[in-house]
């Protein structure tokens, strides 16, 4: 199956299938991520992997890494069954209405109805908060079954 693209492009991305992904990460993950982390008590911009710079969540984005490929997965299984539109993205270079509608509806079923999503990033953070904390001697990062 083609997808349409050559490599990952994040920002400004054209293709369909790399505007799919951003949107997975951006409006849809990041903000789950955002919610558990306030929800424990962290400060969103400071964090381990990313560097911090004033107004860059690090912590945010930190949390996003182990769950990027489940994003990526859904965007796949999407794009290699057919199941997107003809159309994903406008003349600005976003997601049509339609792409947006199924896009999201398929996050929503697969990553919090089937998944649960938030209560796993939740764990995550719990984790690294005891960890921080001193109960907890490691961190053991995410890991997804394919």
């Amino acid at each position: 199956v083609q997808l349409g693209f050559e490599r990952r492009t994040g920002r400004g991305a054209t293709d369909p299938f790399n505007v799919s992904l951003n949107f997975g990460y951006k409006a849809y993950l990041f903000k789950a991520c955002w919610k558990e982390a306030l929800r424990a008590g962290f400060d969103p911009n400071i964090g381990f992997l990313h560097l911090e710079r004033p107004g860059k969540p690090s912590l945010i984005l930190d949390l996003m890494e182990e769950f990027r490929p489940l994003i990526d997965r859904v965007c796949l299984s999407l794009y290699t069954r057919g199941s997107m539109p003809a159309r994903v993205i406008n003349a600005r270079g976003r997601l049509t209405r339609i792409a947006y509608a199924k896009l999201l509806e398929t996050l929503d079923e697969r990553l919090q109805r089937s998944y649960g999503l938030d209560r796993r990033i939740g764990e995550q953070v719990s984790l690294l908060r005891d960890v921080i904390m001193g109960r907890c001697v490691e961190y053991v990062p995410y890991r997804m079954d394919w």
